[in-house]
């Protein structure tokens, strides 16, 4: 049952974990989308500088870009070292039942010995 509630706790800390960082990345992609329009209108209305707000244009995409895969490294990485804390959790939580049970059939083997003296 403790298995259960602590894999269902962790589930909901990497969901809300990835919910945390959706929103920023949509937040991230909104704020570049809106720099982008503004971007594009300028490009209209000043044909002379067409190269380099093309160039600047560019740049921020590459920019915009990079900050996602930055952000999704990471976020996968944060999630890698959860899962892996979990995983690491679970198994000395096994382990301990496990050696509970062998300590406790141990005394039961040794109170039977020690009666049949």
């Amino acid at each position: 049952m403790k298995m259960a509630t602590f894999t269902k706790q962790m589930l909901e800390k990497v969901n809300s974990f990835e919910k945390k960082y959706q929103v920023e990345i949509i937040k991230l992609n909104t704020k570049l989308k809106d720099q982008e329009e503004r971007h594009k209108m300028e490009l209209q209305i000043k044909s002379d500088e067409d190269k380099k707000e093309m160039y600047q244009l560019m740049t921020m995409q590459q920019e915009r870009h990079e900050l996602q895969n930055r952000e999704m490294k990471k976020m996968m990485k944060e999630y890698q070292q959860e899962t892996e804390r979990s995983r690491r959790k679970t198994q000395d939580e096994l382990q301990n039942r496990e050696m509970k049970k062998m300590m406790k059939e141990y005394q039961q083997e040794t109170e039977r010995s020690r009666r049949k003296t």
